[in-house]
């Protein structure tokens, strides 16, 4: 007798991460991501289509762009330390090899680094959307104040 030849169910096809082919969560499985090549894990979102707030270690989706930035190390950025309110675009300029460069006059500081931040994984970074509201409040406020 023969054994008979098992023909994969189609959803069970799609419980594997595109990318790295792991086993996807139950939660990966009833809500998937997916931009156009297959389903993905959540760390795979993340590390991958993604990047990631500097303060909160939370994703933020590529397609937000960032008002509000963090200098961690003055030196290497080249100005202060502090959280940056982005004023008009390009406000750096990044070399292929070395160092880049803030345009201090697109850039407006607007507080200090929180000390829980202030050791950053890069020199600059910029914030995700929850991380940024206070400071988007102290620039509005600001606004308000010299309108008058």
């Amino acid at each position: 007798m023969s054994n008979p030849i098992t023909i994969p169910h189609p959803g069970d096809l799609a419980a594997v991460c595109y990318e790295c082919e792991k086993p996807l969560s139950k939660e990966e499985i009833e809500d998937p991501v997916d931009f156009g090549d297959g389903p993905l894990c959540t760390d795979c979102e993340c590390e991958n289509h993604h990047w990631t707030c500097d303060f909160c270690e939370e994703c933020e989706d590529e397609e937000y762009t960032a008002e509000i930035f963090a200098v961690h190390d003055g030196e290497a950025a080249g100005i202060p330390a502090g959280v940056y309110h982005i004023l008009a675009r390009p406000f750096y300029r990044q070399g292929m090899i070395g160092g880049g460069e803030i345009f201090a006059d697109r850039v407006k500081r607007v507080a200090d680094v929180p000390a829980e931040q202030e050791e950053g994984f890069a020199p600059c970074s910029m914030l995700c959307r929850e991380c940024a509201k206070p400071y988007l409040k102290m620039v509005k406020s600001e606004e308000i104040a010299n309108a008058d």
